[in-house]
């Protein structure tokens, strides 16, 4: 890919744990440009400092749905510091994870929301999670579109909110209606329609620009990654296949019109039937639906070409490379394969974990033994 290299990026200048998860204390400081390699055993929490920079960013864990899993057993909270070199801004995020009450977020010592940093600080992970992008329900793959708009739409992060605000007042007055219709529910379903109907209707606009300015980067990144990537168990395809992305709406026509027509049956069910809530990012190859058709390893290549196709697009829009967080991808590559893949990824701070050791031939700008990052309470 002939792409202009852009000089702006965002990258961690240090990283202090306290109580997540096996990190009894911890301190990281990486290179503010190039890939860092993380190493050391299986379970010695090489992954976990990767979920701790993506939890200071988005809140939430890209392995886990229990935010107590975070916290180190015995402990009732864990404290990540992140501190961030965004251009010419450094943002330090503060976030304190907590058992029995409500987890505290700061930037820059005031409170925050995450969809603030989000914004601020743009970042991309690939994990073996992310077959399930590709596998799993269509609600993985909505997220991933809404996350994206926050990044390379100003206006993104707001029409999801409104969006899912909306959505969840409408299905909380199906709900309250226990399934009976009445002249007053039609009225005020009336003007729910309305409003869902504006604010659907826009965000399945949206991401359908999203997706048609991210289909010909995800087809070249496929078709780059499947012909330096080995076929395999859990591993990646070797196929010569084409790759294809689309937006299926779950509806037809007019959505106002549609939720009149599905009003029975959603009086019935007690939830809105048709929306972008219920839309789809379908995945092809050789024009066929992937999530049914394609092998473990085409799954595996897909899913990568997905995640790195949006990192470029927030790189041509923005022209800031996000940080790139890279969980185990060489696993199933063999030397060639490895070196070729570490080539083709963009220019930026860049986390890699591997328990193998790296593959012979792909450099790296500093290997870190994730067991040495360790550090006595009073360090912090």
């Amino acid at each position: 890919m002939d792409r202009q290299t852009t000089s702006s990026h965002t990258c961690v200048e240090r990283l202090l744990l306290r109580n997540f998860r096996n990190f009894f204390c911890g301190s990281f400081e990486p290179p503010l440009r190039g890939m860092t390699a993380i190493v050391g055993p299986n379970g010695a929490g090489k992954t976990t400092l990767l979920e701790a920079i993506y939890y200071a960013i988005n809140q939430r864990s890209f392995r886990v749905v229990d935010r107590e899993a975070l916290i180190q057993t015995g402990s009732n909270t864990a404290v990540v510091r992140a501190l961030f070199r965004c251009d010419d801004r450094e943002l330090l995020v503060e976030t304190e994870l907590c058992r029995d009450q409500r987890s505290r977020l700061q930037l820059n010592r005031q409170p925050v929301r995450t969809r603030e940093i989000r914004t601020l600080v743009p970042m991309t992970i690939f994990s073996p999670e992310d077959l399930m992008i590709v596998q799993g329900p269509p609600a993985g793959r909505r997220l991933l579109l809404d996350n994206a708009l926050g990044l390379v739409d100003v206006n993104g992060p707001e029409t999801v909110e409104v969006a899912n605000r909306i959505i969840k007042q409408r299905n909380a007055l199906l709900r309250r209606t226990g399934g009976h219709r009445s002249t007053s529910l039609v009225r005020s379903l009336e003007v729910w329609d309305e409003e869902w109907a504006n604010a659907g209707t826009k965000l399945a606009e949206y991401r359908e620009q999203l997706v048609s300015m991210l289909e010909p980067v995800f087809c070249e990144l496929y078709s780059l990654y499947s012909s330096v990537v080995p076929t395999g168990k859990g591993g990646m395809s070797s196929s010569e296949g084409r790759a294809g992305v689309s937006y299926r709406r779950s509806w037809k026509g007019r959505l106002v019109d549609a939720l009149r027509e599905s009003r029975d049956e959603d009086i019935r069910r007690g939830v809105t039937t048709c929306g972008p809530h219920r839309d789809d990012l379908v995945l092809y190859l050789d024009s066929r639906e992937a999530r049914l058709q394609a092998s473990q390893g085409e799954h595996r290549t897909l899913a990568l070409a997905l995640r790195m196709a949006l990192h470029q697009l927030v790189i041509d829009r923005d022209h800031r490379v996000p940080l790139l967080l890279l969980d185990d991808l060489f696993s199933e590559l063999d030397e060639t394969r490895a070196r070729a893949l570490k080539e083709a990824m963009p220019v930026g701070q860049a986390f890699l974990t591997t328990a193998n050791g790296l593959p012979k031939g792909v450099g790296v700008d500093q290997v870190v033994d994730v067991r040495t990052l360790q550090l006595a309470a009073a360090d912090l």
